[in-house]
Order: C-alpha cells, then sequence, then structure tokens
C-alpha cells in the first residue's frame, strides 16, 4: 500500500472521467495556489470519494 499520486485535470474530475474510486480512501487534492483544488475536491465529494484539498496549493504544502 502506502502512498500513491496522480495526476488529473479539474476537467477530467468535474466529467467524472477520472476513474476513482471510494476503494481508494481518502483523497488530498493539490493545485498551484488552492483554489481549483477546493472545487475538485467538491465534485470528488459528490461523487461518493473521501476527498479534501490543500488550502494554499503547493506552497501551504510545503509550509506545513
Amino acid at each position: 500500500d502506502g502512498l500513491r499520486a496522480g495526476l488529473l485535470t479539474l476537467e477530467q474530475i468535474e466529467a467524472g472521467t477520472h476513474g476513482l474510486t471510494p476503494d481508494l480512501g481518502p483523497l488530498l487534492v493539490v493545485c498551484e495556489r488552492g483554489v481549483r483544488s477546493g472545487l475538485a475536491a467538491r465534485y470528488l465529494r459528490a461523487d461518493g470519494l473521501d476527498a479534501a484539498h490543500q488550502p494554499g496549493g503547493v506552497r501551504g504544502l510545503a509550509l506545513k
């Protein structure tokens, strides 16, 4: 198991063509500034996934 990473566009997530399933467990969505990842996490939650986003984007992640 362990951590996994993937790259998806907001358009794939919005269209539901992301291919993610609930068995992946919790998801952390990160974008450059944190705005689009918040929207993406909302779409993923609407698809029944456990998704959160990183406020502040990549920079916010680096500050943790």
